[in-house]
Formats: structure tokens, C-alpha cells, sequence
């Protein structure tokens, strides 16, 4: 983490943080049985606005997931400290980007949880030190998958995938 992170970051971290408890609580209510006109008097926002938060969740549940986002962001906030957020970074099952159509040329690449650390890391919430710390525990923790590139964010591959033979692939450290 930079030494200071500036004020903008700060509240960035803030807002997105409030954003995602905020609909947390909306579904959490939700599946106490609140009806939607309740949360949407509790909460301040209209009926229209609950259907569609639930309606998000409802269409990818993962969304609201503890995710290497959030824990860089709970840091820059000042909601946990260096150390816990660099263990929990650590010990995290990292997913990659892939092309969603391997045989495909033209195919698009699926986003994984590591292209969050790279994005916090373009957006100055990670420092260089701690992302080169992260870096190494997951070219460690990685070698000998096959899950797609591993890149550092810039487009510098720190690992590929590679043909071994003509029936599996694995990862060549660059």
C-alpha cells in the first residue's frame, strides 16, 4: 500500500465498501422474510430499486462473496490492518483469466479474482512491494495448474500456459 494513500482513494474505498454492505443488508433482510416495500422503507430507496438489487444477487450470488476486492478496499477504508489484509491475500484460491472459447481466436477473456489485485493495484490501493509479495506466493502456490495466464495486470505474463504433450499443458514460470 502506498505510505498515504490521497483522499480520493480513501472515499472510493468508502463508497464502494457502503455499496456492497448496503446490498448485503437488502438480501439479508430479504431472506429473514422482509417484504420488499419494508426493506425499501428501511432502507431509504424505492421498491423498484429492492427488486432489482435482489434480481442482481439473484442472477449472480457470487457478487456479494468476500473477494480480494473487498479486502484491499477494507484496508485502504482503514478497516483492517496490513498484516491481516496481506494474510487473507495470501492464503486466497485465486481464479485467472481464460478465454471463455479456447479453440476460438476471437473469443473473450472470463475476468478471475486476480485481475482484482492487479485493478488495486492500478488504482494505487496495493503497493508495487506488497503486489510483488503476492506475486511470488501465487507463482509458488500456482506452478503446475492450468487455469490460464498469469499476468501482472500490464499485460506481462508471469506465468503461461504451455504444451507439454499432445494431451495437457502446464505452467512455464517466466
Amino acid at each position: 500500500m502506498p505510505t498515504t494513500l490521497r483522499p480520493l482513494q480513501i472515499a472510493y474505498a468508502q463508497k464502494e465498501l457502503a455499496r456492497l454492505d448496503h446490498i448485503r443488508e437488502v438480501l439479508a433482510a430479504h431472506k429473514n422474510g422482509a417484504s420488499q416495500t419494508a426493506i425499501a422503507n428501511d432502507a431509504g430507496i424505492s421498491q423498484a430499486e429492492v427488486s432489482r438489487i435482489l434480481r442482481r444477487v439473484e442472477a449472480v450470488p457470487g457478487a456479494v462473496a468476500r473477494s480480494p476486492r473487498e479486502v484491499i478496499l477494507r484496508h485502504a477504508a482503514g478497516q483492517l490492518d496490513h498484516t491481516s489484509m496481506l494474510t487473507e491475500l495470501v492464503s486466497w484460491n485465486y481464479s485467472f483469466a481464460q478465454d471463455a472459447e479456447p479453440e476460438n481466436p476471437l473469443s473473450v477473456r472470463t475476468s478471475g479474482s486476480w485481475e482484482q489485485v492487479t485493478d488495486a493495484l492500478h488504482r494505487g490501493l496495493l503497493s508495487d512491494d506488497d503486489f510483488d509479495y503476492l506475486l511470488e506466493h501465487v507463482r509458488k502456490s500456482f506452478a503446475g495448474t492450468t487455469k490460464g495466464d498469469l499476468d501482472d495486470g500490464n499485460g506481462r505474463a508471469v506465468a503461461h500456459r504451455a504444451r507439454v504433450d499432445s494431451s495437457d499443458t502446464a505452467w512455464v514460470l517466466t
